[in-house]
Formats: structure tokens, C-alpha cells, sequence
């Protein structure tokens, strides 16, 4: 998982989360942000490029391939209260896959 660091921007913080994930072979989706309905955002949560399960359908079946695991590992960056610093917090380190990039 990417280092515990204060960082001064949520820019900084995302730009540090890239290059520890391309330096260690993991690519990482925004899955969604808070507030919802705000322009100002103060949490932006993020999973594994492998984090969605297979979706089990009873209707045709068409020949395509997937890299979704069900990868468990998330982590989301937030601004802490009354401060202008943005923090990085692993929720969960584990990966179920070899690299990704």
C-alpha cells in the first residue's frame, strides 16, 4: 500500500497514489466521491482496476473476457477537518491478483 502522508492538496495526493501504483504494477478506479451533489469535494474513494465481481446472467451467454477478480483492496483520500491537508488511508491492502500493468 502507498505510504502514510499528509498531503498539502487532494492533486498531490492522487499524483503521489499513481506513481506508487505504476511503480508497483496496479492501476486504481475512482469509485466514487463526497459529497455527492457538491462541487467541493473532501473524500474520494478508490478500488483495484480488478475490484468488480462477475456478473452472473441467466440470458445468453456471449464470449468475452474480463479482468475483474473481486479485488478487495480500496483506499480513500480525504481532507482532514478544519485543515487544508488531504490524507491517504489504505482500507484494505489486499490484492487477489498478480500485477496489473
Amino acid at each position: 500500500p502507498p505510504p502514510d502522508h499528509l498531503y498539502g492538496s487532494y492533486e498531490e495526493a492522487y499524483s503521489a497514489l499513481r506513481a506508487h501504483g505504476i511503480q508497483h504494477g496496479y492501476s486504481l478506479i475512482l469509485k466514487r466521491s463526497w459529497p455527492h451533489n457538491s462541487a467541493i469535494k473532501t473524500r474520494y474513494y478508490y478500488h483495484c482496476d480488478h475490484f468488480r465481481n462477475n456478473y452472473q446472467s441467466t440470458a445468453k451467454v456471449l464470449s468475452t473476457s474480463t479482468r475483474s477478480t473481486g479485488c478487495p483492496f480500496r483506499l480513500v483520500i480525504f481532507r482532514i477537518k478544519h485543515s487544508n491537508q488531504w490524507k491517504l488511508e489504505v482500507q484494505n491492502k489486499d490484492h487477489n491478483h498478480s500485477q496489473s500493468i
